[in-house]
């Protein structure tokens, strides 16, 4: 089942999402335009699963909400736009990079992927850690050096998730 929601049309598992959790203008398209040209390289690049992307869409709703710019797929994808070229642009010209780390994303390999470009680009990675997973071997290499903030609700009002709005601002 499908419903529109601010004239987008979204899957009901998102829509339930959205219901509960007070967020309707979520869809609001208040993220970067497709345009990643390094002159439009202020914005945060959200790395996620597919499986959290209920998570990512919290996250997405909270950074435009405290008016900073986001990049996530799929949103910011051009239809017939071949993904890996436009998502490697987009994480190359990023400001920096948002990573949503659980057990999923640690699991998928387009995150792991993700990462690694960040690294390669010398990306500032900002991790959030959301379920308490251990990091295996390839994360704690490209990640072993960095801070991750364990965040408990992706709310303004958490704590840990202040501190990260206040990190991204001053990058």
């Amino acid at each position: 089942e499908r419903k529109y929601i601010n004239g987008q049309l979204v899957e009901s598992r998102l829509v339930k999402t959205i219901e509960l959790s007070g967020i309707e203008n979520i869809l609001k398209n208040e993220s970067v335009s497709n345009d990643t040209s390094p002159s439009q390289n202020n914005y945060v690049f959200i790395s996620y699963s597919s499986k959290d992307k209920e998570y990512a869409d919290r996250v997405r709703y909270l950074l435009n909400d405290k008016n900073i710019k986001t990049w996530m797929a799929p949103y910011d994808i051009p239809a017939g736009s071949k993904y890996t070229h436009v998502i490697n642009d987009a994480i190359e010209n990023c400001h920096c990079m948002l990573l949503i780390l659980t057990k999923n994303a640690q699991a998928s390999e387009w995150v792991e992927k993700e990462v690694e470009r960040a690294v390669t680009y010398k990306k500032a990675i900002i991790s959030i850690h959301l379920d308490g997973c251990q990091l295996n071997s390839g994360y704690r290499f490209m990640l072993g050096n960095q801070q991750i903030v364990s965040v408990k609700t992706i709310s303004s009002s958490d704590s840990n998730m202040k501190k990260v709005l206040d990190a991204i601002g001053k990058l």
